[in-house]
Parts: structure tokens; sequence; C-alpha cells
């Protein structure tokens, strides 16, 4: 009797043990998808901004375009202005993708805007040794 109830303790632990170790996988694996979700409503976000930049950019000039070809005279200023507006698309569309990009921002942030060190006061007890070893 007490043989059975050896095996019988057994079982249960290592029956926790297959529960605990299922649900912490379980939880991993939720972890994984919130993760892998994020990433791609982050890209959904960063697509629609270049989408709706693109469409600002390009749509001023096609509708001058269209206008045009139904034998309506355009605004040459209004014309000048969707051409620019068209090639600064191109200007704006490499910083987009570089804001996008988070390793870019934070190189980008230590070299623009470096980290101030407040340099040691020579005033103090140490001001004559120097912190190189020998």
């Amino acid at each position: 009797m007490y043989y059975s109830q050896k095996q019988h303790q057994r079982r249960h632990h290592r029956h926790q043990h297959q529960q605990q170790q299922a649900a912490s996988e379980t939880r991993a694996g939720d972890e994984s998808r919130k993760l892998s979700w994020k990433k791609e409503i982050r890209a959904a976000k960063c697509f629609g901004v270049l989408l709706v930049v693109f469409a600002a950019c390009w749509l001023p000039l096609h509708v001058m375009n269209a206008v045009s070809l139904f034998g309506d005279r355009t605004n040459l200023t209004v014309v000048k202005v969707a051409v620019i507006l068209s090639h600064a698309n191109s200007a704006v569309n490499p910083l987009l993708y570089a804001y996008s990009n988070s390793a870019f921002v934070a190189a980008f942030r230590m070299v623009c805007l470096p980290q101030r060190h407040v340099a040691p006061s020579s005033t103090g007890a140490d001001a004559g040794t120097s912190s190189v070893n020998a």
C-alpha cells in the first residue's frame, strides 16, 4: 500500500509539473503573438502614413493633368506648386522610412543629441590622481 501511494504521489506531481509547463508555454506563446501583433500594427501605421503622404504629394499634379486634358485652362502657379509637391515626395520618403526604423532613430539621437557628461571638478580630494591604471 505504501508503494502505491508513492507511485500515486509521483504521478500527481508529474501531472502538476506538466500542467505548469504547458501553462508557461501558453503564456510565452501569447506574449509572442502580442509582440507579433504589435509589429503588424506598427507596420500598418507606417504604411498608412506613407500612403497618405504619397497621395497628398501626387494627387494635385494628377488632378491638374486631368483638368488640362479636358480643355480647361489651369493656373500656372497652381501647376508649379503641384509639381513641387510631387518632387517633395521624393525628399520626404527617405525621412519617413528612416523615422520608422527605431535603430536609425536611436543612432540619430546619439549623434545629434549627445549625452552631456559632467566633468569631474578639479577641487576634489582626488584632483591630482589619474583614473588610468598603470
